[in-house]
Order: C-alpha cells, then structure tokens, then sequence
C-alpha cells in the first residue's frame, strides 16, 4: 500500500521523487515550510483547507444525542451493556468500515477541500493495558484512507486526538478525567514511542503531509497550571522520536488552553518543519479574534493553522473562513458528518429505537441494577444499532449544502 500510494503523487504536490532518505536527510517530494508559509515540493505556497473526520476513530458522545456518555469509553460500556461485548466489537468494526469511504472523500475534493485531519486513539495501535503489544492491523484503515485520499488529491494530516494517559482529561482524549500524560514519565515515553512507529510506517509517503501531535493539550482548568511548562518538553521528546526515523514531515504543535495560547512556545525552534495550529469555537468571527496569532506568525517567520472550528451556523462559518482567507491562514474545519445535525458537511437520521438508546445513557447515576431494569429490549437494540450503521453510509446520509457552501473559496 505505502508504495502505491508513495507512486501516486497528487496534483497538488507534484509529480517528485519519493526515494527513502537516510534519518535526518529530507526527500524530495514532501510538503514543508518557508518561513511563514507551508510550501508544496515545488516551492509553491500551498494553502491548507480540509475538514476533520470527527467521530470515525475517536467517537464522541454528542455526535450520537448523547449527553452523559461522552468519552469513547463510556460510549462503549453503553453499548456492551445493551448488546454486550461481541456485539460492541463488531459494531465499531463496522462503524470503521461503514463510516468513511472513497465516496466521501470523492466528495469532499470536490466540495473544494484538499486536505483532511484524521483524529486517532493511541489504542489503536498498542491496548492500553499492554505497552509491549503492537497491533499491526492498526494501520488497516489509515492506510486504505492514505490510499482513497491519493486517487481523490487530498492529502492527510494523522492528530492524535486520544494520546497515552490523556492530554487534556477532557472526553476526547478518551481518559479518565485528568491529564496523566504529564504526570507519567512512562506516559511520555509511550507517547513518543506510537509516534515513531507511525513516522516509520509513513516516512515515504508524500499524501500524509504531517502529524498533529497532541490534540487540545492541557485546556483551562484548575490543576493544568503546574503541567504547562511541561508540555514544550513533551513535544521535544516525541519530535526527537519522530525525527530518528523520519525526516520528511510536517508536525503540528498546539498550544494550551484547547489549542487558543501560544504563550508557551517562546522558543520555536522546536523542528523547522513544525506548524503552529490554533483551535477556535467560542468568539465571534471578527479580525480582533486572530490577532495574537498573527503576532505570533508575524514575530517569528513560522506557518500558523486553524486546525478546528465550527459547531455554529453556516453565517458563523463563511465570516470565520473569509477571515482566515484574507490573512492567508489554512483551515480544517469541524467536522464532516453528524448524526441529526447542520453544521457539518453531511447529516444523517436518527434510526429507529435510538431514542431508547439515548434515554439508557441518560442514566449513568443509577446503579447497575437499576439500568437493567429500564434497558430497552434486545431487538430494539439490535435494530438500532443496524440502522444507525446504514445511516452513515454516504449514500443514505445528506449534504448540508449551507455548510459546504461557507466553505467554499469565492473564485
């Protein structure tokens, strides 16, 4: 797969040679910086603007109506104990397969987008109660993305969203509630070490543009002040890492405070071919919003991007991108489909009976016992489960053509 798709260069990046290089040697045919901007392999600005896959490897609950089972993990437990725990591995299989194909890429690229950012679990390639063990068939779906994504002139960039221990204790890093990666030197090591394994296996590979390395670290909350200092070292350590064994792509570094603060990135001599990413929700879409990281961009020649915003009315979404085109910033929006939704590329339907699956997560503070009790019936489940898995599929899901249209760039 790595040489199909190493051989099937995309437009955007040019025809180049993809020859493996020694560690610390660049090859010639991968995206990388100058300066303020990020440049294609011709030294051409190449301009990022993509939209994340949200939801695919890394679920979260309020993209399936869910408001107490938030974090993959609580997800899961909802469904084992609905359906149990075969039948919850088999449905994430499915939802994996069923999820994204070559037909939402294909429409994606057309849609404008020549980017995507892939959110991941660690666990993906390592259980978590097993640091020793390796799950080559992690990359099973990542590759086949890497390859539709060559065919259709997308390129990837691979976040880890879910990293060891937990980044931020938020629910999409699917920990526990706290950031233990920075209190675990053990943690550290294991972050570095998922991250050099990927570096190997897409070191040649020019559609995979780089690796976001920690999603939202660190966001603000009491307790997180201690931990800041930390994560600069957090970085260095998993660049190191990544750099043994891959001198060809671009890594993506965000800031604290769910990716808004720079601050901590005094020193930006992190990697000269890191990219600065800021994340933003809350504001309003106004030129005031983005002045500290054209500052920053500005005050130390680095290529900055809008790695996610979004979760608001299409209005919301064409001022932001407008704003962010002027200033010549590249953006991946969030995020591409929804369950019941209109900010999102493409929206799909409750099924039937997945009424009665969120009312069972709604009751998380009754004992085991109690839930039993009030657990709709297997059949029930079991068809809302199957319909949900045929609702996502491209074909049974619908545009929000508002959506798509704000993120369209004016000719």
């Amino acid at each position: 797969m790595r040489t199909l798709v190493a051989a099937t260069m995309l437009a955007l990046i040019l025809a180049a040679g993809t020859r493996a290089a020694p560690a610390g040697e660049p090859a010639p045919g991968f995206v990388s910086t100058r300066g303020a901007e990020i440049v294609a392999p011709d030294g051409a600005p190449l301009r990022l603007r993509g939209i994340n896959l949200g939801n695919w490897l890394v679920p979260e609950g309020y993209m399936f109506g869910f408001r107490d089972a938030t974090a993959p993990w609580q997800i899961r437990q909802v469904i084992k104990e609905l359906a149990g725990p075969e039948a919850d591995t088999a449905f994430w299989r499915a939802w994996a397969e069923a999820f994204v194909t070559q037909d939402d890429l294909r429409f994606i690229r057309q849609a404008g987008m020549n980017v995507l950012r892939v959110p991941f679990d660690y666990r993906q390639f390592t259980p978590e109660e097993y640091p020793d063990v390796w799950v080559e068939d992690g990359f099973r779906l990542l590759d086949r993305l890497v390859e539709w994504s060559a065919r259709e002139g997308l390129l990837v960039i691979l976040d880890m969203h879910a990293a060891p221990c937990g980044q931020s204790g938020h629910n999409m890093d699917n920990s526990y509630g706290f950031p233990h990666l920075f209190t675990d030197e053990a943690c550290i090591r294991r972050t570095a070490e998922v991250w050099r394994r990927i570096a190997a296996h897409y070191r040649d590979v020019p559609t995979v543009i780089g690796y976001d390395l920690l999603n939202e670290p660190l966001p603000e909350q009491e307790g997180n002040d201690p931990f800041t200092p930390m994560l600069v070292r957090v970085y260095e350590t998993v660049v190191a890492a990544i750099r043994t064994v891959d001198p060809n792509h671009l890594v993506f570094l965000s800031g604290i405070n769910a990716a808004s603060d720079f601050s901590i990135f005094a020193n930006t001599a992190l990697d000269r071919k890191a990219v600065y990413e800021f994340h933003f929700y809350v504001a309003a879409p106004e030129e005031r919003a983005l002045e500290k990281y054209l500052r920053f961009r500005a005050a130390h020649d680095v290529p900055i991007l809008m790695g996610e915003a979004g979760e608001n009315t299409d209005e919301w979404v064409r001022a932001y991108r407008e704003i962010l085109d002027r200033h010549g910033i590249g953006w991946t929006f969030w995020t591409y489909k929804k369950l019941d939704s209109r900010s999102c590329m493409r929206t799909y339907a409750p099924p039937p009976h997945w009424d009665a699956v969120v009312a069972y997560q709604g009751l998380a503070g009754l004992t085991l016992t109690d839930r039993r009790k009030r657990r709709p019936p297997p059949e029930a489940v079991r068809a809302a489960l199957d319909g949900l898995l045929g609702r996502v599929r491209f074909g049974a899901t619908t545009e929000n053509r508002g959506f798509v249209e704000a993120l369209r760039i004016d000719p």
